[in-house]
């Protein structure tokens, strides 16, 4: 499954794994990124907060920080309306590595 293959800078497998399910918008709606419904996949759909991008599970607590590049922000507006998936890795290389994949909510 494509999900789970993307490598860190090493070529290894992230540590750890944060799956985001965003909501969909119409082409035409018009909307921020900043203001998305998320949830929390491997905890069954915890509603996320979002702080100036630092998501946080309200149903286990996880927490991740997200540095909101540009790159980031088009591919999340992709996922909310093409629905297309998006992978990053957060701190790539050291202890607390994770990847964040953001995909369309059902």
């Amino acid at each position: 499954m494509a999900l789970f293959k993307k490598k860190n800078e090493k070529g290894e497998a992230a540590k750890s794994v944060f799956t985001v399910e965003v909501e969909k918008k119409n082409r035409d709606e018009k909307f921020n990124i900043e203001s998305l419904k998320m949830w929390h996949k491997e905890c069954f759909g915890g509603k996320i907060s979002n702080d100036d991008f630092i998501l946080t599970c309200q149903r286990c607590g996880t927490e991740k920080c997200i540095d909101l590049t540009d790159e980031i922000r088009i591919n999340l507006v992709s996922v909310a309306v093409d629905g297309k998936e998006f992978t990053t890795i957060l701190n790539s290389g050291e202890e607390d590595e994770c990847k964040i994949v953001f995909v369309p909510k059902d």
